[in-house]
């Protein structure tokens, strides 16, 4: 057989190579389309109603998972939100603080220029 492929050009040789992998291939399908019948015939889903209940179980299990998980967002969002209205709290006062000493120094110079304006009459 090697005589044979050596004796062809190189076109032959590709021709048998690629030959050679499509019936590989198709074996391979086959071998694979075996072992998916044999593990499918292994591997029978359960009946209806065993298979409900299996279900059903999964889904009660997750429920459960997704109320706990639930449970710790909303604390730890409570939390956390109880913070940020701490900051916002103490923000809003220096801001109340600030406002208040711009309008005490704002009235200081408007009683000023008001004084200079009566002795200016």
């Amino acid at each position: 057989m090697f005589k044979k492929l050596l004796g062809l050009n190189l076109k032959g040789l590709q021709i048998a190579f690629f030959a050679g992998s499509s019936v590989g291939a198709v074996l391979g399908c086959l071998a694979g389309i075996g072992m998916g019948a044999t593990l499918g015939a292994l591997f029978a889903p359960k009946a209806g109603r065993e298979l409900r209940g299996d279900i059903k179980d999964k889904a009660n299990e997750f429920a459960g998972i997704a109320k706990e998980k639930g449970m710790e967002l909303a604390s730890v969002a409570k939390d956390r939100g109880m913070e940020l209205a701490e900051v916002a709290k103490e923000k809003g006062m220096e801001f109340a603080d600030m406002a208040k000493e711009k309008g005490m120094k704002l009235k200081g110079k408007i009683s000023d220029r008001i004084e200079d304006l009566k002795e200016a009459v």
